[in-house]
């Protein structure tokens, strides 16, 4: 009797390269939402930088980058959205925006705070969604505000100015609310509470 003869055969060369990564769809799917939201904070920072930066308010200004930080820690909770938060406010900061690197610290704080107070007193919705955001920005502002003075490089009499600023990115993160939300749902929903 003849033996077969078993021969090596290659690997089908037919896939994508997504495909030779070995990642499942959910995998895939989570990527492209965390893709999707980092390019939505820098469409946010480059509308701030540029249209926006000169638009003011009874004094306040628009500080969409990091409103929109606190509202994706807010939707995405406190484990995933703190990571987020801190790598987001590192490019906030690197990129020459924000007042200073302490800025790094009390967003990430902010938007960490923010969403577990949400998490764990409020029920998911917009209207507690947003009033965490807003709480959030003017603890930030105010925080910001804050070192400003300890570094003498503003003056008391300004406080309203950063309330402003916080109610005014606040609303923009409203504006901006059911776009995230829908960029959030890639993947499916995954129950948090």
């Amino acid at each position: 009797m003849a033996r077969k003869k078993i021969e090596f055969r290659p690997d089908p060369t037919g896939h994508d390269v997504a495909g030779k990564l070995h990642l499942t769809r959910q995998q895939r799917q989570s990527i492209l939402k965390w893709l999707l939201y980092s390019l939505v904070c820098v469409l946010g920072l480059v509308l701030q930088d540029s249209m926006l930066a000169r638009l003011r308010f009874l004094g306040g200004g628009f500080q969409i980058a990091p409103a929109l930080v606190i509202l994706i820690c807010v939707l995405e909770g406190c484990e995933s959205g703190s990571v987020f938060a801190l790598c987001a406010s590192l490019v906030y900061v690197f990129s020459g925006s924000a007042q200073g690197r302490y800025c790094i610290a009390l967003l990430t704080l902010a938007a960490v705070l923010a969403a577990a107070f949400r998490q764990s007193y409020l029920r998911r919705g917009i209207g507690s969604d947003l009033t965490c955001v807003t709480a959030a920005m003017l603890v930030y502002e105010l925080a910001v505000f804050l070192v400003g003075l300890a570094l003498e490089l503003t003056y008391a009499a300004r406080w309203g100015v950063a309330v402003m600023t916080a109610l005014l990115s606040a609303l923009s993160a409203a504006a901006l609310y059911h776009p995230v939300r829908k960029i959030g749902t890639i993947g499916g929903n995954v129950w948090k509470e």
